[in-house]
């Protein structure tokens, strides 16, 4: 199967679990083009800092406390690849990301909506560095490449009502951290890959499903979804059973565990 995957854009919601009230942006790299409702404002370089918020239907562009104007949409295009931002969420303050690519902002369902514009490599790596971690063996990324590009590819209508493709989070696939992390063996695993994804045999793309731990064995999949998927089987997994997510304990009330019985299976 021969196709350019890689070479298509992809349309990330950024913060989209958060519901974000306003957030900073502050180029930290090369510059960015601004535009509002489609017209060229003007190019920002390194140590300028922004706000943007929401007032009514429209959003508020302000340097430092000088409001600039209010727009039905932002876009931030990045002037050459090499651009990149910090964006901080002013109600989470704690969750500030350095990324790159371009961004658009706009108000969907009444909420402030962050996009994150990229290509498809740059994507994976974000993904593969924020899913498995750095200083992995570069097969093992390779393989995590190859089933979160067909994860991608399969889900890109997840969140078409919000306007974007697939959100940043564990819903999708968590894709936190930036390329602007220095990992080349990541990149070497993006680049090596390249276009290659999962079909079952019918050609279709495959779910592609991962998980943080299974618990030392997987359960078939009509236990979980009540269909069957042909090529997911259940398996022992004894890597599962060596790591931190391994034990756990979660406490219960007992009045709680007992209506959940009596509302979904008719207790007693």
């Amino acid at each position: 199967m021969s196709s350019t995957f890689d070479a298509q854009n992809i349309r990330i919601g950024i913060f989209n679990k958060e519901k974000i009230k306003n957030f900073s942006f502050e180029v930290k790299k090369a510059s960015y083009s601004i535009y509002a409702d489609s017209l060229f404002l003007f190019s920002v370089s390194s140590n300028n800092k922004f706000l943007i918020s929401k007032k009514d239907s429209l959003l508020v562009l302000k340097k430092e406390n000088q409001t600039i104007g209010e727009f039905e949409e932002i876009k931030l295009v990045q002037d050459s690849l090499n651009s990149y931002l910090t964006i901080i969420p002013e109600n989470f303050k704690n969750k500030k990301r350095n990324l790159n690519g371009d961004f658009k902002m706009q108000l969907i369902n009444k909420e402030l909506c962050l996009i994150n514009m990229l290509d498809m490599p740059s994507y994976l790596t974000s993904v593969v560095l924020s899913e498995a971690g750095p200083n992995k063996n570069e097969e093992y990324y390779k393989v995590q490449v190859i089933l979160s590009r067909t994860y991608a590819l399969k889900h890109l209508n997840k969140h078409e009502e919000e306007n974007f493709d697939l959100c940043d989070g564990v819903h999708c696939q968590a894709s936190t951290k930036s390329l602007n992390y220095k990992h080349p063996t990541i990149i070497n695993a993006v680049n090596q890959t390249r276009d290659l994804i999962v079909v079952d045999s019918a050609f279709n793309l495959i779910g592609a499903f991962f998980h943080a731990n299974c618990g030392g064995q997987t359960a078939e999949t009509n236990q979980v979804w009540n269909k069957k998927i042909s090529y997911l089987t259940s398996f022992k997994d004894t890597f599962c059973i060596k790591t931190r997510q391994s034990t756990w304990t979660h406490k219960i009330p007992k009045f709680k565990w007992e209506n959940y019985f009596k509302k979904h299976f008719f207790y007693p």
